[in-house]
């Protein structure tokens, strides 16, 4: 569950106030097809999973995202929440979750809006817009600054990256376990806006290992770097919390982008 999500009733949108409209359901992912304003290293987005159980046709976080700061017009944004939990007036009952229907909470200065989203007429509907309250603060106690040791030939970004608070080295081999306190410091790192740094290394498909190194500068997208034999890739996405010892996954508005020629 998302943090700081809860709305008040009072209509205040960012821009505008759009009646409803419909954008295509299957919407790419892909920065270069994206305006500049939805590049994914430009805000944070914070996505809610469903669960397993999400049907085929539900709504989806960057599809959602990218439906509602179009229909908005939004120019500057900071944070970005996807939300399936129903945002209610205060003394109401809430009803229950639904796949096909979620909220898109944007932040950007001292603005908060709630866009309502959901699946209709081929496509995602976007509208009404009301006030959504600021998020609540997270206590992140960061460890102290440093980089993680990893060996090998590595692009430049990786090799000169600056020192942030680092949460660990997880390694998965042999013991498949996950690092939960680990992967817990990068996602808090993540929701309360501090710079953070985690390593996980696990074995590949072809007898090798395969690392990937989380970063995240206090604002804009979650930056994975992936390497797997001798390639290195970059990827830009949003994050969603789990439940599980996984604790985080990569999720929203996504650009991947090869660094191995670099």
């Amino acid at each position: 569950m998302l943090v700081g999500v809860s709305a008040c009733a009072q209509a205040t949108p960012l821009t505008s106030n759009p009646q409803p409209t419909a954008a295509p359901a299957s919407s790419t992912v892909a920065t270069a097809s994206l305006p500049p304003r939805l590049d994914p290293a430009a805000f944070t987005q914070l996505c809610e999973r469903w669960g397993r159980d999400r049907p085929n046709d539900a709504i989806r976080c960057g599809p959602a995202i990218e439906a509602a700061l179009t229909a908005i017009g939004a120019g500057q944004v900071e944070r970005v929440e996807f939300r399936y939990a129903p945002i209610c007036d205060a003394g109401t009952t809430c009803p229950p979750r639904d796949p096909h229907r979620a909220w898109i909470i944007v932040r950007s200065g001292g603005a908060n809006v709630a866009i309502t989203t959901s699946i209709g007429g081929g496509g995602i509907i976007v509208g009404p817009t009301t006030s959504a309250l600021p998020a609540e603060p997270l206590v992140f106690q960061a460890p102290p600054h440093g980089r993680a040791d990893i060996a090998g030939p590595q692009p430049a970004e990786v090799r000169d990256r600056p020192a942030f608070a680092l949460c660990g080295t997880e390694v998965a081999d042999p013991d498949p376990a996950f690092e939960v306190a680990a992967r817990r410091c990068f996602l808090d790192g993540v929701l309360s806006g501090n710079a953070v740094e985690f390593v996980t290394i696990a074995s590949g498909t072809e007898g090798g290992q395969t690392l990937t190194l989380y970063r995240f500068t206090g604002h804009g997208g979650v930056v994975a770097y992936d390497r797997d034999g001798g390639r290195w890739t970059r990827t830009i996405c949003g994050i969603a919390p789990q439940s599980t010892d996984v604790v985080f996954l990569l999720d929203g508005l996504c650009e991947r982008r090869d660094l191995s020629a670099r």
